[in-house]
């Protein structure tokens, strides 16, 4: 016997009989067609056949997927095209605000520059001025003020002071000798002798006086120096009377001697020298 799958046995039996028996019936099923006879039942579970109502439910499920599916990517597209648009927007807005940035630094930087520039131009005008006003108040009849000079000397800017390096170096020399020799005049210089005259109520006064260079500067001096000596009168711890001599023409390094006569009372008692000034002879 052959077993056909698409068998199927039938019960034979009555109400009476004691044995039962079974007949096998064969079914053929037709694949690609649709029957709508007595046998339908007896297709497959998955060859069932669709109703027209079935499938018009599966196409409207299709067009409703297809249209949300379209929907979602033009809304995906319209937020991605909006992101876009703003970031685009960001990014110009950006590169403005770099510009512009870098503009105005730009601008900073050259207003900067300028304000240094001012600067720079009023320090040097001021620079020169200070400079040439005190070149100008050196000269021979300022002489007693050298020390005074050379402390503003000292004490100038840089600025300042390169200005008047570069407009009066001659002046500058001179103070420096000045206040050096007259220093040095002071510590060598000595009275000699103080002698009063009862007679002509006078006092003759003499010394002598000698005086040194700074180095380098020996050159301005080719006639020698002029040198006041300033002499005073005491009378116990009053002074009396004040007389200053010049003496001309004084080498350096060589002691000199120089006198002075001032009016005096018969109660002199004392000579003493208060200062002495100093500065480069002129041509005689």
């Amino acid at each position: 016997m052959t077993y056909d799958p698409f068998s199927t046995w039938t019960r034979n039996a009555s109400d009476n009989s004691p044995e039962e028996s079974f007949t096998l019936t064969s079914q053929t099923f037709t694949y690609g067609r649709h029957s709508h006879g007595a046998d339908a039942h007896l297709r497959p579970p998955h060859m069932a056949a669709s109703t027209p109502g079935h499938t018009r439910g599966r196409f409207t499920v299709t067009v409703l997927f297809l249209v949300c599916t379209v929907i979602t990517l033009c809304a995906c597209i319209a937020y991605g095209t909006h992101i876009f648009i703003a970031w685009s927007h960001a990014q110009r807005d950006l590169m403005r605000i770099e510009s512009d940035t870098a503009h105005i630094s730009a601008q900073i930087e050259q207003a900067d520059h300028e304000r240094r520039d001012l600067l720079s131009q009023l320090a040097l005008h001021e620079a020169t001025v200070n400079a040439q006003n005190w070149c100008s108040r050196i000269s021979r009849d300022s002489a007693h003020q050298a020390d005074t000079f050379l402390s503003e000397l000292q004490s100038m800017n840089d600025a300042t002071l390169r200005v008047a390096q570069t407009q009066c170096p001659t002046e500058i020399a001179l103070v420096k000798a000045s206040v050096h020799a007259s220093a040095s005049a002071r510590s060598a210089s000595t009275i000699t002798s103080c002698v009063q005259h009862v007679g002509s109520n006078t006092v003759t006064v003499e010394g002598t006086l000698a005086y040194t260079m700074p180095p380098g500067l020996d050159d301005i001096i080719p006639y020698g120096a002029d040198i006041w000596v300033s002499v005073s009168l005491l009378s116990g711890r009053e002074t009396e009377n004040t007389q200053t001599v010049l003496v001309s023409h004084v080498p350096t390094q060589q002691k000199t001697p120089w006198s002075a006569t001032l009016p005096s009372s018969s109660s002199a008692t004392q000579c003493r020298i208060d200062s002495i000034v100093w500065w480069p002879s002129q041509e005689s």
